[in-house]
């Protein structure tokens, strides 16, 4: 029998579960023996240590809690009341450089109607921030939308009534509104237009319902409109 037939009989005795040192034993070659070591030894330490060798990345433990919490976050104008059948979406600018819910709160409240009672705070419903007084792009709901009361903001009673105010931090004659601002508010009129069913020909700026420059010449209106009707259903969209 042949050298070559002898090495290819005791190969066979090998079985794929043997160690290491029972494969060099056998006569397997050495490229088998590195692979074998590899799976058994080298591949389960990687695994268990993989958050300390890669710590720029995320485990997925946490990367798991993460998506779990996505997916179960609260919509934006989810109340814990029925919600009034608004009809229409307001949009305005705060005309100042810098400010929050609270320090709007703090101004309006101080306020009186036309019949002389004061107000009972914040005009607005949402509140989106630029980084100044909010974080930008911050998004934030008032007293107005969590008891579903009509807003203070239009100065024309019907879209006080029916309208949804939304402010933008910022003076919009002067600089645009940021990025974050617009993606923050985009996502915000979807979810209020689907939900009510208002067509992008209700989403006004204030300067439609009263003789002010709000919500400034830099605002895109017409740029969110469009936005919005390519973004709604059918069913929805004018």
């Amino acid at each position: 029998m042949s050298k070559d037939v002898v090495r290819q009989s005791e190969a066979a005795v090998c079985r794929s579960g043997d160690t290491p040192r029972q494969r060099i034993r056998c006569g397997a070659s050495t490229t088998d023996v590195l692979l074998s070591l590899f799976c058994l030894v080298i591949f389960p330490l990687l695994t268990f240590f993989e958050d300390e060798l890669r710590p720029w990345m995320i485990s997925r433990k946490t990367a798991a809690g993460l998506f779990d919490r996505q997916s179960s976050s609260p919509s934006l104008i989810r109340t814990d009341i029925p919600q009034a059948p608004w009809k229409f979406v307001v949009l305005h600018h705060s005309g100042t450089e810098s400010g929050s819910v609270q320090t709007i709160h703090a101004q309006h409240i101080r306020r009186r109607d036309s019949a002389g009672n004061p107000w009972k705070g914040i005009g607005y419903h949402f509140v989106i921030g630029n980084g100044s007084g909010m974080r930008d792009g911050a998004l934030e709901a008032t007293f107005r939308w969590k008891q579903q009361l009509q807003g203070a903001h239009a100065g024309n009673a019907l879209y006080n009534a029916r309208g949804i105010g939304i402010c933008l931090i910022g003076n919009f004659e002067k600089t645009a509104p940021t990025t974050a601002q617009l993606a923050t508010l985009q996502n915000l009129l979807i979810q209020l237009c689907s939900r009510f069913h208002v067509n992008s020909d209700d989403i006004v700026g204030h300067s439609a319902v009263r003789r002010t420059a709000c919500p400034g010449r830099l605002f895109p209106l017409q740029q969110l409109r469009r936005f919005v009707s390519s973004s709604l259903p059918a069913s929805t969209a004018p």
